[in-house]
Parts: C-alpha cells; sequence; structure tokens
C-alpha cells in the first residue's frame, strides 16, 4: 500500500497524519511542545524544538508505515504562521522563531502606515499592516538587533527550516509568502523589490517562491535515523497551518467556505476575483493557481469561552463544557442584553488592533454566569459576522452553506447560534479535517496519487445541517448594528491608553 504523510507544526504541538492511495485515513500522531514569553507582547521558540517534535511524530508515523509494510510516497509539511527566523548559510538558527502571537514590531506597524500608507500595501499585497505579519517582525529585528539582521543569510519559517533540514532547499510557499504580508505582490506571487526598498529591508534575504505542491526536493541521508524516513522520498513545499486545513474540507468551487473554530478562528472563501476584501487576510489558494483563499481570522474565539471555563467554572470536572453548555441553552439569544467583545488577546480582522481588549458590556444585577456562557458563545459568532460584512461589500461570492470544523464546531448550540446570527446554514462535517490532514493531501496532489482535493471531500460525513430562524435573526442582527459593532469604535482610543498605562507600569514595576 502506498500511503503520502503529513505533518504540521503548530503552535503548541505537533502532528502527523498517514493518508493512504485511495485518500483514506488511516493514523495521526500527537506531541506537544510550548512556546517562551520573555517580555509581555512577545511569543518565541527555538527551532530545535520544532524540529525534535517534528522528528518524533514522524518516527511513530514511519514506524506504523512499516508495520504495514507500506510505502511512504511523498511528504507534506505544514506549519504555524506567520514567523521569523533567522538562518546563516548554513541553515542554523541566529535566534528564536518570532512568532504570529507576538506583537514586538507594533511601533513599525505604525511606521508602516505612516510612511507607507495601508492602501498601498492592500493594493499590492491585498492585505493589510499589523505585527501579525512576518515582514513587521522582520523590520523590528533589523531596527533593534541589527547584528543578527546583518548577519542572516536567509529569513524563513519554521516550516521552511524543517523542509531545509530535510532536503537541503530553502524555499517559501506563496501562503506563508503572503502572511510575510506587505512586500509579497499576491497577483504576481513574487516579492516586491520597490516595496522591500521603501521598507529599507534586503530582499536578497527572503527565500524563492514555491508552489504549495511543488516538489522542492527528497529526503536526506542524513535524517534518517532521527526521522525514521528513508532517502529518496519526494517532499512538496506545503502551506501554511490554517490554509492546509482548509484545503482537507475539499472545498474546489468559488464560493465554497469552512471554518476551522478552535482557540482561534480562520473563516476561508475559495474565490478567483482579485478585487479583495478589505481587512481579511488573503493568500493564493493551494492547489488552484487562479484562485485565491479570503480568510476571516478573529484571534481569539474559542479561547473565550476556553477562558470563562478557567475562570468561572476551574472547580467543575471535565464535562464542565456541557454543563456551560446546558444553561447558556436555557438564556434568551442576545444573553439578555450582556456582549462580550472577545479581544481579549487583542485583534486581528477585521479591525487589526494589537492593543484591543476584551469587554463585557451590559452587565446587570439580574445576569448569573448562565449569561456570561451564552454571550461567550454569542461573541464567536458576532465576531464571525463582522468579518462577514466586509467580504460581503466586497463582492465576493458566498455559498449560502457554511461549513464547520474543529473543537468548538462539536456545541451544537454554538452552530444553531452561528446560524441565526449569520443567516447561512451551518454545516457540520466529519471526518478529519485538519492541517496534518491537509498537508497530506497536499503531497498526493503534488506526487501524482491523487487527481484533485475532490478526493478529501468524498471523505468526509454530513454529521448535521442547521438552518437559520428568521425571527432569531433579526434579534441577532438588532443587537449587532446597534450594539457590538459600536463597541471597539468607541473604546479604540481607550484601549490605546490602558495599553500605554499598562506598559509603563510594568516597566516601573519590574
Amino acid at each position: 500500500m502506498k500511503y503520502v504523510l503529513g505533518v504540521d507544526i503548530g503552535t503548541s504541538g505537533a502532528r502527523a497524519a498517514i493518508i493512504n492511495e485511495e485518500g483514506e485515513f488511516e493514523n495521526s500522531f500527537y506531541t506537544n511542545h510550548g512556546y517562551n514569553i520573555p517580555k509581555a507582547g512577545w511569543a518565541e521558540q527555538e527551532a530545535e524544538v520544532y524540529w525534535n517534535s517534528f522528528c518524533e511524530v514522524v518516527k511513530e508515523a514511519t514506524n506504523w508505515v512499516e508495520e504495514q509494510n507500506g510505502d511512504i510516497v511523498g511528504l507534506g509539511v505544514s506549519g504555524l504562521t506567520p514567523d521569523v527566523l533567522p538562518i546563516d548559510k548554513n541553515g542554523e538558527p541566529l535566534a528564536p522563531a518570532i512568532l504570529w502571537l507576538d506583537r514586538r514590531g507594533t511601533e513599525e506597524a505604525e511606521w508602516i502606515k505612516d510612511n507607507i500608507g495601508v492602501d498601498k500595501v492592500f493594493e499590492l499585497s491585498g492585505n493589510t499592516v499589523d505585527s501579525y505579519y512576518a515582514l513587521v517582525e522582520l523590520l523590528w529585528l533589523k531596527n533593534k538587533e541589527p547584528g543578527i539582521y546583518g548577519k542572516a543569510d536567509k529569513f524563513v519559517n519554521i516550516k521552511d527550516y524543517v523542509l531545509n533540514k530535510l532536503t537541503g532547499t530553502i524555499c517559501m510557499d506563496y501562503t506563508q509568502a503572503a502572511c510575510t504580508g506587505i512586500g509579497f505582490d499576491i497577483r504576481k506571487k513574487q516579492w516586491d523589490a520597490e516595496m522591500f526598498n521603501k521598507l529599507g529591508l534586503d530582499i536578497n534575504k527572503m527565500p524563492d517562491l514555491v508552489r504549495p505542491e511543488e516538489i522542492i526536493g527528497e529526503t536526506l541521508p542524513e535524517i534518517s535515523e532521527e526521522t525514521g524516513l528513508e532517502p529518496g522520498i519526494p517532499v512538496v513545499a506545503g502551506a501554511g497551518d490554517a490554509f492546509a486545513s482548509v484545503m482537507a474540507a475539499g472545498i474546489s468551487e468559488v464560493g465554497e467556505n469552512v471554518v476551522a473554530l478552535g482557540t482561534s478562528a480562520v473563516w476561508g472563501f475559495l474565490g478567483k476575483s482579485d478585487d479583495f476584501a478589505e481587512n481579511m487576510l488573503v493568500t493564493p489558494a493551494p492547489g488552484y493557481p487562479d484562485m485565491y483563499l479570503t480568510s476571516a481570522a478573529p484571534v481569539f474565539t474559542g479561547g473565550v469561552y476556553k477562558w470563562i471555563r478557567e475562570n468561572i467554572m476551574a472547580h467543575e470536572a471535565e464535562d464542565a463544557y456541557d454543563k456551560m453548555n446546558e444553561e447558556a441553552a436555557k438564556i434568551k439569544p442576545g444573553s439578555d442584553g450582556l456582549t462580550i467583545l472577545p479581544y481579549f488577546a487583542g485583534e486581528r480582522s477585521p479591525v487589526w488592533d494589537a492593543r484591543a481588549r476584551g469587554v463585557i458590556f451590559g452587565l446587570s444585577t439580574d445576569h448569573t454566569r448562565a449569561n456570561v456562557f451564552r454571550a461567550g458563545l454569542e461573541s464567536v459568532a458576532y465576531a464571525l459576522l463582522d468579518n462577514l460584512k466586509y467580504i460581503r461589500a466586497s463582492g465576493t461570492e458566498i455559498s449560502e452553506d457554511m461549513v464547520v470544523t474543529g473543537g468548538m464546531a462539536k456545541s451544537k448550540l454554538l452552530r444553531e447560534i452561528l446560524a441565526n446570527t449569520l443567516n447561512m446554514n451551518v454545516v457540520y462535517i466529519g471526518g478529519h479535517v485538519s492541517a496534518e490532514v491537509g498537508s497530506a493531501y497536499i503531497a498526493g496532489n503534488g506526487v501524482g496519487l491523487f487527481e484533485s482535493y475532490e478526493v478529501a471531500k468524498e471523505k468526509l460525513e454530513l454529521i448535521d445541517k442547521i438552518e437559520p430562524d428568521p425571527k432569531i435573526n433579526e434579534i441577532y442582527e438588532e443587537y449587532y448594528e446597534r450594539v457590538y459593532k459600536h463597541l471597539y469604535p468607541a473604546l479604540k482610543d481607550i484601549f490605546k491608553a490602558n495599553y500605554e498605562i499598562r506598559n509603563n507600569v510594568d516597566k516601573l514595576i519590574n
């Protein structure tokens, strides 16, 4: 039996998935790792940590394949994105990787807005300006760590670092180049020399760009002992984790969309138009050279519900989420006027404000913890609706069905809230929709084992489909239009002041 292996190197762990030649999921393996927060607003990790996690899960996967007397005919890797890792001419790291959670480049983002302009960046890259994007963090590195910047031969991400160790090839796929942002020409799929000059960054320090399905090399003999991989296995470039996950859902038609609901959310829409929605995350689509993925990417959706569970239900047993959902279901839509702005970790789309913070608005003496539980779920829907308004305004073609996956999607109450808030059919699918599975399908398409991504769609199963209730939709639409959408604009300047005061206090006390 022939197999393809997909590996995802995530923020908190690494996973490997094995797909057979029929496109069927066979097995998966996981190991965890973390990241470091050396200062407030920073997030980084040593590259070797990710390599060790990669080797651990791949070794388990290769052992399993060997037990089946099978052959691995292709390997795909996805990774957390964006991130910045400076490497020397030998591919060795010069500093820890700066991760997507990091916000140390906030001042550099403001400089780009003032000196280049958000409109110019959007016109070129289809994306906005924020410290989330890797080129902003790279500018921070040049300004604050010029010694490291000068010594670096290339700036890559964690996935690229792993691919280089596997094959000896340094490159970056189009999806992660788009998340590098600012200086990536999304239509030409190349770095833009003029923008790099404006930024004062050396374009020659950036890796060559390739399609996610492109075979970039073969596994080297010297990594066989660590990984269990035989020499000569074709390796494809892969994609960013969120985009690999979207492809695991097998979307292939314009307007099809899927949202992965976890700690954060990524809601990807497949389309052909390059008249992009503003304030979204836009990348070339893996597998479809003439298409793009427009993604809504609120940063802390399911994370809010987890925060509520840890701080209000910490004393409860493992079924705490079930109890929260049961209590929340007894509360009327709109949570009796209690609204949560889920910006607990700042926000990506659509406001792109690292200084924004969470708000629990409208607390009254008649509210109970059940109101907070429901408001937490409703905050997920409001955050996605906030993004959907921008996407619809751009004229992006959107299917009436919203496909949902991920841990948070297990809540039927949340799926009902999503249907009624977004006024869309919410389709819950079973199967294996994850970044490592998507990476395996990307590899399978790259090496010719599969003809298209339709094979992924064929392996999924429909669990249920919830249609919106027009009356409840009216309730949520009014709360959104009259309350939710006004909270951030009213508090934007206060968020900035609060951020600055807290930083000053931290400096004084520490």
